[in-house]
């Protein structure tokens, strides 16, 4: 594999070679420069286009750390990871596709580079799905619980967030739901879900508020507890 070093800065080089007749370029967080172009570009020509976009490259690697470093979600770099407050064993095989399974207590995965970044976005995309479904089972009992208080449904969104499990923005109508909540088991993604959805009827952390949530859910402190506790 080739390498480039720009500014003290080691980068690998992966060369996409298709019927292009512009040579585009991605950077990977692993410092990772994938190169698309066409089949006939000697390797001269994509260093030298590298150099070109040195500036580029280098910023665009800081945003990539930046963001990677205020995520707060699950990965691939540990052997064991937990899924809905099961702990699973992590197999990376040794495939040329993005993969995904569940087989008892293994995650089987894979991707199409093999790289670090990768396997977390094939991770980070299939738990997405999972998480998305989960909620979209949820929230029919809480849009329900809207309907008396005769309240739009909010729209339901994913987001790596630190600090805290969700979010909500009632003058958009819009909930943020923390992606590592799929770590947790179920009974606890439906707390949070329900601590959003409250807001939508109480803005604030007020004794109204927190009522609500009783009434709803009358375990709810042991359910915030088990989260603190993670």
């Amino acid at each position: 594999m080739n390498t480039i070093i720009l500014d003290g800065h080691e980068f690998k080089i992966v060369v996409e070679y298709k019927n292009n007749k512009n040579m585009y370029m991605r950077l990977k967080i692993d410092n990772i420069i994938l190169i698309t172009c066409g089949y006939n570009v000697p390797i001269e020509n994509i260093h030298s286009f590298i150099n070109s976009k040195k500036e580029w490259i280098l910023k665009a690697r800081l945003r990539l750390i930046e963001k990677k470093e205020n995520q707060n979600t699950p990965t691939i770099n540990e052997s064991s990871v937990k899924l809905l407050g099961k702990k699973y064993q992590l197999i990376i095989k040794d495939y040329k596709y993005d993969s995904f399974e569940i087989v008892n207590n293994q995650i089987l995965i894979s991707s199409k580079s093999g790289t670090s970044d990768s396997l977390n976005e094939v991770f980070y995309s299939e738990t997405s799905k999972m998480l998305l479904s989960i909620l979209k089972q949820q929230r029919v009992r809480w849009d329900k619980m809207l309907d008396n208080y005769n309240l739009a449904y909010p729209n339901i969104t994913l987001k790596s967030m630190r600090g805290k499990w969700g979010s909500c923005t009632p003058s958009k109508n819009k909930i943020n739901m923390n992606h590592s909540l799929i770590t947790t088991p179920i009974e606890c993604i439906d707390y949070v879900l329900l601590h959003e959805y409250v807001h939508l009827i109480v803005p604030n952390h007020s004794k109204r508020f927190y009522d609500v949530v009783l009434y709803h859910l009358p375990n709810y402190k042991e359910l915030k507890k088990t989260l603190n506790e993670m």
